[in-house]
């Protein structure tokens, strides 16, 4: 049984991904500031310390496999555009993908699935921390220090790390966030005062106002108050996702569902981004959409609708191992 809220979130999160890649504006740093932190804080959340090979294997399942199924799907389409005399990169795509979706050269160009690569990474380096060291005051330390060593290299060094080392250190720390999170038992707890909200929204808008962060590019305006920032806007997407599956269960649950399957959200944006479909396809289709703010409308159509038809699909689901879940109802719950 799995709690609903944190599905919730997930689907916030993904539609917040999708507007994020499509805008340059004021509205980027209010979905950066928290977005991408918001997946590795998560997936801290849930971490399980089991036996390392044991933990290999599952992660490999949830997140090797999607990569490499994306990757595949890239590069099978290229050709095939290439084929047909539309000009796409293949080995250019190859490379990025084979040393974790950034490209070195530029780094704002890249698969959205690279945190696939770093969430894997961030998973097995945290799991070998745990079976070493017990003592959570020395993880925090040792995390701590790789966190800044990462961020130290990528903004002061000319070196150049393959399958996104560099991202993933940031990334450590938030996944350990959200692993203390889970042993306080901080963030599903049900009363929080007036001074945590006002903390919340105070570092969150001090994090926007500095400019935000951006995990792909290694980039902190001010990296502790982002790291902050990131955390208050955790909070405030979890409130709001908690206020509407208190007073809109039904359709929260529906919701919930959708926001279960990101993994299949974030492999067709990836597809969308890197051949640009959605414009094409929406355009031809609904005409209307050209009357609202086309890119964004596109983008999150195109995702929605492909990857619900694609969930359909029972190959898909068992290569993406989906599933249907059962939820906990939180108002009878003591949680």
């Amino acid at each position: 049984m799995r709690n609903p809220v944190f599905d919730i979130m997930k689907f916030i999160a993904i539609i917040a991904m999708i507007i994020g890649h499509c805008v340059n504006d004021w509205r980027r740093p209010l979905i950066y500031a928290w977005h991408m932190p918001l997946f590795f804080i998560v997936s801290g959340y849930f971490f399980k310390n089991i036996p390392i090979l044991k933990k290999i294997k599952h992660t490999s399942r949830q997140l090797l496999i999607p990569y490499l199924t994306t990757t595949i799907l890239i590069i099978t389409t290229a050709t095939i555009y290439n084929i047909y005399g539309v000009n796409h990169s293949t080995l250019e795509y190859l490379k990025v993908a084979l040393i974790g979706g950034i490209n070195p050269i530029d780094w704002g160009v890249g698969f959205p699935v690279w945190f696939l690569i770093s969430l894997f990474i961030c998973i097995i380096t945290y799991s070998i921390i745990n079976k070493l060291i017990k003592s959570n005051i020395l993880i925090s330390l040792i995390v701590i220090i790789i966190a800044f060593t990462t961020y130290y290299i990528k903004n002061h060094c000319s070196v150049y790390i393959p399958f996104n080392i560099l991202q993933t250190g940031m990334g450590l720390l938030f996944f350990h966030i959200g692993h203390i999170f889970h042993q306080q038992n901080t963030i599903t707890t049900k009363h929080y005062s007036s001074l945590l909200w006002i903390c919340a929204l105070f570092f969150y808008a001090a994090s926007c106002h500095y400019g935000a962060l951006d995990m792909h590019s290694v980039y902190y305006s001010n990296i502790l108050i982002n790291i902050l920032g990131a955390i208050g806007g955790l909070f405030i997407v979890f409130q709001i996702s908690s206020f509407f599956y208190r007073h809109f269960s039904k359709i929260a649950t529906q919701i919930a569902q959708i926001g279960s399957i990101s993994i299949l959200f974030l492999i067709v944006h990836t597809l969308d981004t890197t051949f640009n479909f959605s414009p094409k396809i929406t355009r031809s289709i609904l005409f209307f959409v050209e009357n609202i703010t086309p890119n964004i409308a596109e983008r999150i159509l195109f995702t929605l609708v492909v990857s619900l038809l694609l969930y359909q699909i029972p190959i898909v689901r068992r290569i993406l191992r989906l599933s249907k879940h059962q939820y906990i109802d939180l108002k009878t719950s003591k949680q």
